[in-house]
């Protein structure tokens, strides 16, 4: 139970980057379809960071972990969070809107494209080593920030480029991680991974959205929308995998049925549009 309860948690998780390119190609970004996907899968971070501050405690080592309790980690991921959200917070008011202003006067757009570049990891790297949060969550915090300020038109148009290089770079290290012996190995496994990331999530999503009031037209291509599983799958996996809750089996049906998902996620979508 405690290896299917991993593996589903991991599963479950949407990948933002798949998501946010589906959605561009079909013009869906920033509509209601876009607004609310895009928000569900921000909630999924968000939820990802307690779980894994929660499984470390839960699955370590006896004594690997005494006199800590799953409120006290709850409790302090919470305050940490809403520390780098308040630091966020009072960064896009006053001080990002400053410095991005002064770096525009130079009229330099390589320097005004490096200083997101800075901003964006910088941001991501300061939230992981003093917030203890992931790096994603930090990245998706920065451009919150720049999202708030008046050039943020300009930076969303020159960070296109690098949007699409580390796209590319995520596709490369999902395939490096995949094991083609697998597919002979836990055939079963992975057809059964598959089949809940591809039929049972999406109904799952569409269901929801359709409870909530909102109609088919816009709840079907939802529920397409999250027919595959994201970055934050292979950080919950590879935590479970170190501390032995799933198997090799486990890890290796994870990322297969991932890498498929992907690849089906665009063909799931077109057909849901059309429908």
């Amino acid at each position: 139970w405690t290896s299917g309860i991993s593996l589903g948690m991991s599963i479950s998780v949407a990948s933002t980057v798949v998501m946010a390119l589906v959605l561009t190609e079909w013009h869906d970004l920033h509509t209601k379809i876009g607004h609310v996907a895009i928000g569900w899968t921000v909630v999924e971070d968000l939820l990802t960071v307690a779980l894994l501050l929660l499984l470390p405690i839960l699955f370590a080592p006896s004594g690997g972990n005494q006199g800590q309790s799953v409120g006290a980690v709850l409790g302090l991921a919470g305050f940490k969070i809403a520390g780098l959200v308040a630091v966020v917070v009072v960064s896009g008011k006053w001080v990002i809107p400053w410095a991005l202003d002064h770096i525009a006067k130079t009229r330099s757009r390589e320097l005004f494209t490096l200083s997101v570049l800075v901003l964006a990891v910088g941001t991501a790297v300061s939230a992981a080593k003093i917030f203890g949060v992931s790096m994603a969550l930090g990245a998706f915090l920065a451009g919150l920030a720049v999202g708030r300020s008046e050039f943020s038109s300009r930076a969303a148009y020159d960070a296109l480029p690098m949007r699409d290089a580390f796209a590319v770079l995520f596709f490369v290290s999902v395939g490096m991680l995949f094991d083609p012996r697998s597919l002979m190995q836990v055939p079963v496994i992975i057809a059964l991974v598959l089949f809940v990331v591809v039929v049972i999530k999406p109904l799952a999503a569409m269901l929801t959205v359709r409870v909530l009031g909102e109609p088919k037209e816009t709840a079907i291509p939802i529920g397409a929308a999250f027919s595959q599983v994201g970055e934050f799958s292979f950080i919950l996996g590879t935590v479970a995998l170190g501390l032995g809750i799933i198997s090799d089996a486990g890890w290796n049906a994870l990322v297969a049925a991932s890498i498929i998902s992907i690849a089906l996620n665009p063909y799931i979508y077109r057909w849901a549009r059309r429908s």
